[in-house]
């Protein structure tokens, strides 16, 4: 057995269940923080997923508008190009500021909301990055970035070749198709990145959804293990105090009842009214307790059970009570009001006062005695002085 274990196992009961109460406690606030984190990095992964999808859509644009310049030779859509560039590259500012050991937060937000990212999922995000950065899934979707702001950066670079041809004052047509073309090819290979980095993060959400409810479960178990335990000391706790309860009971030498004070019921007896009264406890139990008390003495009772209901303990009273065999015990009666579960309940202990009764008979009977022999003597010695006058 441990130590830790063998200590709980030493502790009083009411300790243990104090120990298990903190232990539910714990366990419950950390399946709360549990839930919020998981909450959390669900909602910086939806925020990842969205931001993906306008990442992707700006990237398309960009890609469309330059293939457009390359035929039209507009500024207007060289321009417009630019302005979709903005959003692959605010989200890649922020990565790389993510990735310092110490970051500018106020980059890293400036570059997600140039992401077009709400501002609200900024901070989801980056506690995201910073904390589950080396996770399998999350490490994969950071390399997919990557890889795709690499494109981004060769996607900018042919846009800035482009730009420079067409404005030149002899474009070569042959150099604005061909740089043309391997705009369309980068705009091809963005596309499968686009894809892969969607398909890491939703894996790895699912594989946190998994740990959440795994987890769920561990502390459920847990949860239900303590309620067990407590139900069980609680249990036992109850038993042992009842136990103690009887115990205290049945160690008096003297007849004790419980009487319910607005039935006038036995609720509890003790193993010594069973042995005075010639009645088991289990016959005292549910019996009107007037019905043991002797026919000359029920108005007595009666009284005392009233006095004791208005709150004036009794003491010292005398009573006499009905044997299974018939005869009449004479008892000394002490009696207190209490209450136990909002139940108005009579305390009466009821002592055998039979041995003392013979006592007080047989000094009663000396006493009588003595005086008769005192009697007896002041009149043999009045005799004798009235002889000796007599005979002189």
């Amino acid at each position: 057995m441990s130590v830790a274990r063998k200590l709980f196992f030493d502790l009083p009961v009411p300790k243990k269940l104090v120990a298990i109460l903190w232990i539910f406690l714990i366990v419950v606030i950390a399946l709360l923080g549990l839930s919020y984190l998981t909450i959390e990095n669900l909602s910086a992964v939806r925020a990842y997923v969205g931001g993906e999808g306008l990442w992707s859509k700006a990237q398309k644009q960009a890609v469309r508008e330059l293939l457009l310049y390359s035929t039209s030779r507009s500024e207007s859509h060289f321009a417009a190009y630019q302005r979709a560039l903005l959003v692959p590259l605010g989200d890649r500012q922020a990565r790389l500021e993510l990735e310092k050991p110490h970051p500018d937060m106020n980059l890293v937000r400036t570059g997600l909301v140039q992401g077009r990212n709400n501002p609200e999922d900024v901070t989801g995000m980056a506690a995201l990055f910073r904390h589950c950065r080396k996770i399998s899934h999350m490490s994969e979707a950071l390399e997919i970035w990557a890889q795709g702001d690499a494109l981004i950066d060769r996607l900018q670079g042919l846009g800035s070749e482009l730009h420079h041809e067409i404005s030149s004052d002899r474009p070569n047509a042959a150099r604005i198709a061909d740089l043309a073309h391997r705009v369309d090819v980068v705009g091809d290979q963005l596309t499968p990145l686009e894809d892969s980095f969607s398909y890491a993060l939703g894996a790895g959400a699912r594989q946190a959804k998994h740990l959440f409810l795994l987890a769920t479960f561990i502390a459920a178990a847990i949860s239900f293990a303590g309620g067990l335990l407590f139900t069980l000391f609680m249990l036992r706790h109850m038993r042992q105090t009842d136990q103690r309860h009887r115990q205290l009971l049945d160690a008096a030498n003297d007849v004790i009842l419980v009487i319910d004070a607005e039935t006038g019921e036995v609720v509890e007896a003790n193993a010594r009214s069973g042995q005075i009264l010639g009645r088991s406890s289990g016959e005292m139990i549910g019996r009107n307790a007037e019905t043991i008390v002797s026919e000359c003495d029920r108005e007595a009772y009666r009284r005392m059970v009233q006095a004791t209901g208005a709150g004036q303990p009794v003491a010292g009273r005398e009573l006499h009570l009905d044997r299974a065999n018939g005869s009449a015990l004479a008892v000394e009666v002490n009696a207190v009001m209490t209450e136990f579960a909002d139940k108005k309940l009579i305390l009466g202990i009821f002592r055998d006062i039979r041995e003392r009764k013979r006592l007080e008979e047989e000094t009663r009977q000396a006493q009588k005695m003595e005086v008769v022999g005192r009697l007896v003597g002041g009149i043999a010695h009045d005799f004798n002085n009235l002889l000796m006058v007599i005979l002189t």
